[in-house]
């Protein structure tokens, strides 16, 4: 490794700790809007900031088992971490940053190691844990993995997954959904984070979403419980649904009830590489209700022509949907 990339990535291992820090506490919209935009910036910010937040958990488990004197100091490599400096610049309480040093977790490459793991579209994939738990990924997903002594750290960049999670009592199973965070330590459940949507459906055991921002109450979801929102809205609501028929892409269906047909063509286009537009606002307001079977483009369209009142026209590489019977 040159040293250009070792300057490069311990800088961005302390903008990811300063970021941290600053979210921590009594964080504002603009801070939550800056943050947002740092990590879009760069996929490895995001990658660095999960490490970040994977050994914080760590840090903390084990300041509340022991004193710091419990501890032997470490050493740390200058410049990697410039103590008193850096801590004045990402204002870490002098406490907590000389915990952190006498601990020697910020060390960049001792940190939990972070695996992508990713989908195509129209692509499956079961990723097995080392702690016994497994993903399912569905089509057009992508999830980033950390797994710590303490904790265990997932985030879904995007997609849909299917979790069963290992019981582990001295470990959370914490799934990010960016301004949400899902905790859990042995259950199954399944998390939508699609085109603005939020779901997470809980088929056994009991799960808690709570809102990074903020001091509200978690929400405690038990079998059955679906949790419904949308990316930036604190709002939400929760809705009853069969455990059974959680996560009904597994066995290669769609299932759709009352659902707009615009969120039906949003949700087929996450399968196949032909995109599916709508021709116009009525023509997306169509409710529909019924169970698609996952196979080719060409039947799916057919099936929901059968179903309901639209037409498919094919214009290049869209298919298009407009109101009206194809009999």
């Amino acid at each position: 490794m040159t040293e250009a990339k070792l300057t490069l990535d311990n800088e961005r291992f302390e903008a990811a700790l300063a970021w941290h820090v600053r979210l921590e506490g009594d964080a504002g919209e603009d801070a939550w809007l800056g943050f947002a935009q740092w990590l879009e910036a760069d996929p490895q910010n995001r990658i660095v900031f999960n490490q970040v937040d994977a050994v914080t958990h760590e840090i903390t488990a084990r300041l509340s088992s022991a004193s710091v004197d419990d501890f032997t100091p470490v050493v740390v490599r200058p410049p990697v971490w410039r103590t008193a400096a850096f801590s004045k610049r990402v204002w870490v309480p002098s406490a907590l940053a000389a915990a952190l040093l006498v601990l020697g977790f910020f060390q960049f490459y001792g940190a939990p190691e972070t695996r992508i793991y990713t989908t195509k579209v129209g692509e499956h994939r079961d990723v097995a844990l080392e702690d016994g738990s497994t993903i399912h990924l569905n089509t057009d997903t992508q999830v980033a993995v950390s797994m710590a002594r303490n904790s265990r750290n997932v985030r879904l960049e995007k997609g849909e997954a299917e979790f069963e999670v290992a019981p582990d009592a001295g470990r959370v199973f914490s799934v990010d959904l960016g301004t949400r965070r899902v905790e859990v330590v042995g259950t199954a459940f399944n998390i939508v984070r699609t085109d603005g949507r939020l779901s997470v459906a809980v088929e056994h055991g009991i799960v808690q979403v709570r809102q990074n921002a903020g001091t509200e109450t978690p929400v405690k979801l038990m079998p059955g419980d679906q949790y419904l929102s949308s990316e930036g809205s604190a709002e939400y609501r929760v809705a009853k649904v069969n455990p059974s028929a959680i996560a009904p892409w597994r066995t290669g269906r769609l299932v759709f009830e009352d659902a707009p047909l615009a969120q039906v063509a949003s949700e087929l286009n996450h399968y196949f590489t032909k995109t599916i537009v709508i021709g116009d606002e009525a023509t997306g307001a169509l409710r529909f209700s019924g169970i698609l079977k996952i196979d080719d483009e060409a039947s799916i369209l057919h099936r929901l022509e059968a179903f309901a009142p639209v037409t498919v026209q094919e214009k290049g590489d869209t298919l298009v949907l407009t109101r009206g019977s194809s009999k």
